[in-house]
């Protein structure tokens, strides 16, 4: 199982809830892996800064949803290159990994 954080948290806080469900896995014999796609967003922002700008696109995700086949268009108003950029590199984690089982931990606050 692959078990993946996902923005937006706080930066303060490592995210708890994906290695204590890896432990359990680990210790009921199965493998599990974890990643945490919040300081992958982090990372490609380059700052804090910048990354608590961008971080207000996931917390407010727009209501005026587009007609259009890019959700990262559809769904955010700003910041569209930069997040399908960290999209792409999510979904390139994912498939290298090659999981049989994706878990994504939701929980910020």
């Amino acid at each position: 199982m692959l078990i993946v954080a996902l923005p937006v948290l706080d930066l303060q806080y490592p995210p708890a809830g994906p290695a204590i469900l890896k432990g359990c896995l680990q210790n009921a014999g199965y493998t599990a892996q974890t990643l945490d796609f919040n300081m992958e967003l982090l990372r490609l922002c380059g700052s804090k800064e910048r990354f608590y700008q961008v971080q207000y696109n996931f917390e407010n995700v727009s209501t005026d949803v587009l007609d259009s086949k890019d959700p990262v268009i559809a769904f955010f108003d700003k910041n569209h290159d930069l997040i399908r950029q960290w999209v792409d590199l999510c979904i390139e984690q994912i498939v290298r990994i090659k999981p049989r089982w994706l878990a994504l931990s939701v929980f910020g606050f």
